[in-house]
């Protein structure tokens, strides 16, 4: 069963710095080589199993895994019987970005990733997408998924910080203040910039501007 495949033009996504080209909530997945894929991916495991294969290194694939491959990263990935996909791929100077401050040689595999938030998310964008949504919010929406998914990497880091990222991606375009941050994620002005700063290397507010301007 293949659900619909948002597909972008190109001239979308010359506009934005990151610009989602395809997503599906639900794809029988064949194998693929992604040496020469041009788009960062993010592509979670719903069903079935296979291996996916990063330079010398293998890691199963079985409901709950998720990985992010950049850009020709020379992976693979091999459908060993029922392997069902969801997945989202992008392109742009902001998706570039985030690959080198969250990744190391341009995988981050997570081995039981929260599939039910991830997918849901996908859902929102296509839906958006069906019904006519700005371009401009579609991008924002995929950056937010982009950094709430690779902030999984640190898994020191608390799931209220990433909540704090994405809280900020979603409403960078008003007047955000510490105050109103912390009470999204029921944590002290303090702790929030403390830290927001420790994790990030950069305070709350030098984390906003840069969102800002790269939109």
């Amino acid at each position: 069963m293949r659900r619909f495949t948002l597909n972008m033009g190109m001239q979308d996504a010359i506009a934005y710095p990151i610009a989602f080209f395809t997503a599906n909530d639900y794809y029988e997945q064949e194998s693929v080589d992604c040496r020469n894929m041009p788009f960062h991916q993010i592509l979670l495991v719903l069903d079935g199993k296979g291996t996916l294969h990063f330079g010398d290194k293998s890691y199963p694939l079985k409901r709950g895994c998720a990985f992010f491959t950049a850009k020709h990263t020379p992976t693979a990935y091999i459908n060993e019987g029922g392997l069902i996909s969801a997945f989202l791929t992008v392109k742009g100077s902001a998706a570039d970005k985030l690959s080198e401050e969250f990744t190391d040689n341009g995988l981050l595999f997570i081995a039981n990733s929260n599939l039910d938030k991830y997918v849901s998310l996908i859902k929102q964008l296509l839906y958006d997408y069906h019904n006519d949504c700005d371009q401009g919010k579609l991008s924002v929406q995929a950056y937010s998924i982009f950094v709430d998914f690779l902030s999984q990497r640190d898994s020191n880091s608390p799931q209220w910080l990433n909540e704090a990222v994405r809280y900020i991606n979603v409403h960078f375009d008003k007047k955000l203040t510490l105050e109103e941050i912390a009470q999204h994620t029921y944590v002290s002005v303090s702790k929030l910039c403390h830290d927001f700063k420790k994790v990030f290397s950069v305070s709350v507010f030098e984390y906003i501007m840069n969102v800002r301007l790269q939109h």
